[in-house]
């Protein structure tokens, strides 16, 4: 990894992750190696843990430090400004470079408990870094898509609803405030319906709504919707739609019926 930030002249170098046991390890930017590396199209911005080689001059020019008031989700933000403000970034798949483990006595800080409140503030934090470092438009907005998309939906489920309704007031106060102005049309399209719906909800301050949105599909998790001509329509597996097909066709049509004649 160091030879190839020194080599290809990399800011920053993402070596494959693997996992020892069952812990999650990203692997959708570590298809092929890449010299020069895209944040979106090579699905780099999906990850943002701090497993990376990173030049040390960036991070002192940038001044950037991990947040000390935040446990987890610090090193989002950190990360995006090293991604938005570096020169280069190179990936090696050529083989396991970082090997990644559950903690045997689970105190892995990744899976303590965080409420709303937390996933609201590393989502403000990473949107507001985004917005520092790009310029209003479309990559951007696919950029904010992870926090709007990703982290918002935890602030979002079914946790919301244990919340009191000062909390979820204050709390939707600060997305409207905080972010609320990123969450443009182009954004919204990008992210997926149900998630969609919630924060259309939220940026209404319709907290009514919101949470008789979040207790639906938190009491019919199998039970999908989606919006489409106006009107709320329920998903059915793409295996279902194939035999509502045929049994479609085998119905005969109505006949209408022929008009009787009166004679004047």
């Amino acid at each position: 990894m160091v030879q190839a930030a020194h080599e290809g002249e990399a800011d920053v170098v993402l070596g494959k992750l693997a996992s020892m046991d069952a812990r999650h390890a990203p692997a959708s930017m570590f298809k092929h190696s890449v010299e020069d590396a895209d944040l979106i199209e090579d699905n780099v911005f999906n990850t943002l843990g701090p497993t990376k080689l990173i030049r040390r001059s960036l991070i002192e020019s940038l001044g950037l430090r991990f947040p000390e008031d935040q446990i987890t989700g610090e090193d989002q933000p950190f990360m995006a400004a090293v991604y938005l403000n570096a020169r280069k970034i190179s990936v090696l798949a050529d083989q396991d470079y970082y090997l990644i483990r559950h903690r045997a006595d689970g105190t892995n800080m990744t899976l303590g408990a965080r409420g709303p409140g937390e996933h609201l503030r590393t989502a403000v934090r990473l949107s507001k870094t985004i917005e520092q470092y790009t310029e209003p438009g479309e990559r951007r907005d696919a950029l904010l898509r992870r926090p709007f998309a990703w982290t918002m939906k935890r602030v979002l489920d079914g946790r919301w609803l244990r919340l009191p309704r000062e909390e979820q007031e204050s709390l939707g106060e600060i997305f409207r405030s905080e972010i609320g102005h990123l969450y443009t049309e182009e954004l919204r399209r990008r992210v997926p319906e149900e998630t969609r719906w919630k924060l259309d909800l939220l940026a209404a301050d319709n907290l009514e709504g919101l949470a008789a949105t979040i207790e639906y599909f938190v009491e019919n998790p199998d039970r999908q919707l989606m919006w489409r001509e106006g009107a709320f329509q329920r998903k059915v597996p793409p295996s279902w739609r194939s035999s509502c097909r045929r049994r479609a066709a085998r119905r005969r049509r109505p006949r209408c019926p022929r008009s009787s004649r009166t004679s004047g």
